[in-house]
This record gives C-alpha cells, sequence and structure tokens, in this order.
C-alpha cells in the first residue's frame, strides 16, 4: 500500500505461526477500531508516509535497534505501531497496541522485533 512518497507495508504472518493472532496483525489491530478512527490512523499514515525519513519526535520515536514507533494519539488515546525500515522507500508495520504504561512493554517490543526477524529471513537478501 503506498501512503505519501514511502511504501507501508503491512507485515503478514504465515498461516502457522504462533506470535501472530491474525493474517496481518497491524491491519486486524487498525480494524478493531471505528471507522472515524480507522479513517484518523490512515490518514496519520499517510502523513508520515509523507515525512520520512525526516520525521522526528513526538511523531515517531526509536523504541529498541531498528525499531520504531509511530505514536498515534487520537482523542487522548495513545496508539502505537511498531515498525522498521528495511530500504530507503518502505516501512513495515509489525505490531499495533494501545499503551497503558509509560514504558513500552517488553512484549510489545519482542513481538515487533520477531516479525522483524521473520520478515527480514523471507524477504531481504541479508
Amino acid at each position: 500500500m503506498t501512503f505519501g512518497s514511502w511504501n507501508i507495508v503491512f507485515y503478514e504472518c504465515l498461516p502457522r505461526q504462533s506470535q501472530c493472532r491474525g493474517n496481518v496483525p497491524v491491519e486486524k489491530f487498525i480494524c478493531k477500531f471505528p471507522k472515524t478512527l480507522q479513517a484518523y490512523i490512515a490518514k496519520k499514515l499517510d502523513m508520515y508516509a509523507t515525512m520520512a525519513p525526516d520525521l522526528k519526535e513526538p511523531h515517531v520515536k526509536q523504541v529498541r535497534g531498528k525499531i520504531w514507533e509511530f505514536r498515534i494519539e487520537p482523542k487522548g488515546i495513545p496508539l502505537r505501531i511498531l515498525y522498521f525500515i528495511p530500504q530507503k522507500g518502505t516501512i513495515v508495520l509489525l505490531h499495533g497496541f494501545k499503551k497503558t504504561s509509560r514504558m513500552t512493554p517488553n512484549r510489545e517490543i519482542k513481538a515487533a522485533e520477531s516479525r522483524m526477524l521473520d520478515y527480514r529471513k523471507r524477504y531481504l537478501q541479508e
């Protein structure tokens, strides 16, 4: 899916991977919300893709290693979408969650890291 000037890719799980509850975790996360909020998230992702890689805090923040987070806060609800950039022009959305504590929970980061490693193994020649 192309948003802005960068291509946004939704990480897709293989059917039998235990780390995913759906085939496309971030899409499933976004679809939990009402249509108006889904549209808001899509608009933010489009803005982020248009401004990448020049986007800075408070819109994005490095979480750990190559994992970054999009920070979306509609109506004061802190939502996070963890992503990485495998190559210039591509953003891979790995994991989405509603933030409930000051620090990003380690389990959320580990889910994103696991998906990033899987994506790199399946799609990138490293």
